[in-house]
Order: C-alpha cells, then sequence, then structure tokens
C-alpha cells in the first residue's frame, strides 16, 4: 500500500496528513504535515542512512538537536537534513505542527509504517515512545539504508543488527510486519492550502 494525498495516519503522539504520498510522486518523496501534541516525547536521536529530511515548523516551537548542536525553530523556521546528519526533535510545551519532506518516500513510508502500526498496538516501551531493544535491531537490519540510531557507528550499528536479528526473530519480533504495510489510514480528508 502506499499513501495517498488526503490520507490520515494517527497514533497517540503524532496525526500524519499526507499532502504528496508515494503515490503521487511514484516513491520520489514523501511530504507530510505531522501534528504533535506539547507532550509528546518526540523523536530519538537517529540518522538516516541514504535519504535526506526537511523539517519546517508550521505552528508551535520545537527543539531540534542536529548534529549536537541545539535549537530552538519557530512558525515559517526550517532544517534542511542531508543523509548521515544526526538529529532529533521534540515539541516545547505547546501542540505544534511541522511539515516534513523525506526523499526518497518509498522506503521511509515502509519503515514509517511500521512505527505507526508498534505504537497503534501499544509496543513501543512500557510509555509508548521507543522502540524495544531486539525491535530496534530488528528494524535496523530490515531498513539499513533508512534508520540508524545517532551515536554509535552505523557499521557497528548494522553487523549488530545482522547478528540479533535472528535472536529477535525468535522473540517474536520482525523488522517488518506486512499487516503494518496494508494498514490503510485512519481517515481520508479534503485538504486544504497548507499556511507555512
Amino acid at each position: 500500500m502506499t499513501m495517498r494525498a488526503g490520507e490520515v495516519y494517527q497514533h497517540p503522539y503524532e496525526r500524519l496528513v499526507v499532502r504528496v504520498g508515494t503515490f503521487e510522486s511514484q516513491g520520489r518523496e514523501l511530504i507530510v504535515e505531522v501534528d504533535v501534541p506539547g507532550n509528546a516525547p518526540g523523536v530519538p536521536p537517529h540518522l538516516h542512512p541514504e535519504m535526506e529530511e526537511s523539517i519546517t515548523v508550521v505552528r508551535g516551537k520545537v527543539e531540534v538537536l542536529l548534529a549536537g548542536e541545539r535549537r530552538t525553530l519557530g512558525p515559517g523556521d526550517s532544517v534542511h537534513l542531508p543523509p548521515k546528519t544526526p538529529h532529533s526533535w521534540r515539541p516545547l510545551g505547546e501542540d505544534v505542527r511541522i511539515l516534513g519532506v523525506v526523499r526518497p518516500g518509498d522506503r521511509f513510508e515502509e519503515m514509517w509504517r511500521q512505527f505507526m502500526g508498534l505504537s497503534q498496538d501499544g509496543k513501543l516501551g512500557p510509555r509508548g515512545d521507543h522502540l524495544p531493544f531486539l525491535q530496534a535491531m530488528a528494524m535496523i537490519h530490515e531498513f539499513p539504508d533508512v534508520m540508524a540510531l545517532a551515536g554509535p557507528p552505523v557499521w557497528l550499528q548494522q553487523g549488530l543488527a545482522a547478528i540479533l536479528a535472528p535472536v529477535a526473530r525468535l522473540r517474536g519480533y520482525r523488522g517488518k510486519y506486512e499487516e503494518y504495510l496494508r494498514r490503510g489510514p485512519t481517515e481520508i480528508i479534503q485538504l486544504e492550502p497548507l499556511a507555512v
């Protein structure tokens, strides 16, 4: 299943509205509007080995950690994240809306659907805000081009993930759950013009 413009996907910490889906872009990009409540934990430090990402704040304020430097972004502020750039972001006490652009979009969509499904099913740790270790290793093994943790060298993470993926599988974890790829949107809406 590919994401299409107007589809909405939701879990406890995000409401994602697809502006340009992988369907419309033929997998080249994914453009989404993401609403995040002010009390959300944010996105933990990570990087994308082979993709670029851009974030523009539409409403609210977010703290961005970009290659070890903290910055506060407000409405209209943007940050571009080339491949291999460690980053994270979190809302600063108020609800936020960001516009996210990811290129290429198809593999990111596959990975993001895994996070969405795991979150919707209550499988992201006791507070619902992080991957259990073996789940993370299974996903790093499945998506080496899309995700890695910030910190340890990517080659080390991928090597460790290759060793631990069979153990994760024995414990019931998968890098990719087909049911999450087939899970449809929460709703479909008529898109209004975006004000950035």
